[in-house]
């Protein structure tokens, strides 16, 4: 329509106006049935305790730990964390930071920072789903690649997975050796 036909009440088309996205139905059950799996896949977590490949800093703040006369004192204060940090070459401020909230409100309840932890991997499949169908990788690739990210286990939570996660992260690699997920997961590999 030109500027000549349009009437008073036609309003001029705004080329940069944003318009809500809604995610197409097939796409939200994508996202639940991941989540589902997640649940299913990660719920041995729940229930384990902490191990000391990685927990080793929330079970040495309790305080039990800290007032163990055999064990070697920790740090009393949050810069005194980063700078012992610092003196093994690690400077990571924003980490401590992190970490001191989650013991301030976890505490030394496993089952919680599992659970956590499980909420906070389901939620990033779940964005990580629609961000990769944003980028036109979308369908069986997407949907794997967001399951990819759940069940393959770091080095740290082989222990805490079942036998659920290792079957299922052998399988995808055995069915779906040459798709685009080994790109995909490049991407969000440590």
């Amino acid at each position: 329509m030109t500027a000549a036909t349009r009437t008073s009440n036609d309003a001029p088309a705004r080329p940069f106006e944003a318009r809500p996205r809604v995610l197409p139905l097939g796409d939200c059950l994508a996202i639940v049935v991941l989540a589902f799996v997640g649940l299913l896949v990660l719920h041995p977590a729940l229930s384990a305790g902490f191990v000391l490949i990685d927990d080793h800093e929330i079970v040495g703040f309790a305080p039990g730990a800290r007032n163990d006369p055999e064990l070697r004192p920790l740090p009393a204060t949050f810069v005194e964390v980063v700078l012992v940090d610092a003196a093994g070459g690690r400077f990571r401020p924003l980490y401590w930071l992190v970490r001191y909230s989650e013991i301030a409100v976890l505490g030394t309840h496993a089952a919680q920072w599992h659970a956590l932890y499980v909420g906070l991997g389901i939620l990033a499949a779940g964005l990580f789903y629609p961000a990769l169908c944003a980028a036109t990788v979308r369908g069986l690739p997407a949907f794997l690649a967001s399951l990819w990210l759940l069940v393959v286990p770091g080095a740290s939570s082989v222990a805490c997975r079942g036998r659920a996660a290792m079957g299922a992260a052998s399988w995808m690699q055995r069915r779906y050796p040459s798709t685009q997920l080994p790109w995909l997961i490049s991407l969000c590999s440590p």
